[in-house]
């Protein structure tokens, strides 16, 4: 089973009532690469903003250091959409065009703040110098808030869209074809093909304590694993707090 195989258990097109088509791979945010590099571990970090999808045989991949962030799902800022009007709904989307992961506010704050996190972790540990790409990879690249249907913020952490986001996202997580663990294969064969050099786990936290730090402790034992809080907080530098896993 491959994600697009999964995505009919996820959406089923019925009769008579609104349905989104997941089988389109534009539906799927894919991860994005960005270039830097850093000098004098704390002192001078200089970027060159590649900033575009990971392309089949990267050779960045292979000739810098990789620093993966790890995010949740993509959600509304996420995708471009195309509305239908229905005399009996109003205004519906129809259908959506997948952009890159971090969009919105969660990007204006990575792209602020998370030179900040780099600092942390280099405070933590011993780097090189050098070149390093900065990969922004979603565990899950479907829209598991479900956005498209309910066009509604996720909101507190005890919203009910917030609820729902991570019960979509848990079941996903979860989903087997026979003994196989489909999305969390394809994702630890994802991060291995980037040949990380660290780790940042930046979930959100329901989704990072229940699943993802157990995840990456139990098959990136070899990687320098780190956990924060999801960027859609680091304006507030309490939340820019980093620790190892």
């Amino acid at each position: 089973m491959n994600k697009y195989e999964l995505s009919k258990i996820l959406l089923k097109k019925e009769k008579d009532t609104y349905f989104f088509n997941f089988e389109d791979p534009n539906h799927f945010v894919n991860d994005v690469i960005k270039l830097c590099y850093i000098r004098e571990n704390l002192g001078k970090i200089h970027i060159t903003y590649r900033n575009d999808s990971i392309i089949e045989n990267d050779t960045d991949l292979v000739t810098n250091k990789n620093i993966v962030f790890l995010l949740e799902s993509p959600h509304k800022d996420e995708f471009e959409y195309e509305y239908e009007y229905t005399t009996d709904n109003g205004y519906q989307i129809n259908n959506m065009i997948a952009f890159k992961p971090a969009e919105g506010s969660t990007g204006v704050n990575f792209n602020n703040y998370f030179l900040n996190i780099i600092n942390e972790i280099f405070k933590q540990s011993e780097n090189e110098d050098g070149n390093y790409n900065i990969i922004i990879s979603n565990p899950i690249e479907i829209q598991t808030s479900l956005y498209f249907l309910h066009q509604n913020p996720i909101g507190s952490e005890k919203s009910i869209y917030n609820n729902l986001r991570n019960d979509v996202w848990s079941k996903v997580w979860n989903v087997y074809s026979g003994k196989e663990k489909v999305i969390q294969n394809q994702f630890y064969q994802k991060i291995q093909s980037y040949n990380p050099y660290i780790i940042v786990n930046c979930c959100t936290k329901y989704l990072s304590h229940t699943f993802l730090n157990t995840f990456l402790k139990t098959n990136f034992k070899n990687i320098k694993l780190y956990k924060t809080n999801h960027p859609s907080g680091w304006f507030s530098y309490k939340n820019r707090n980093v620790e190892i896993i």
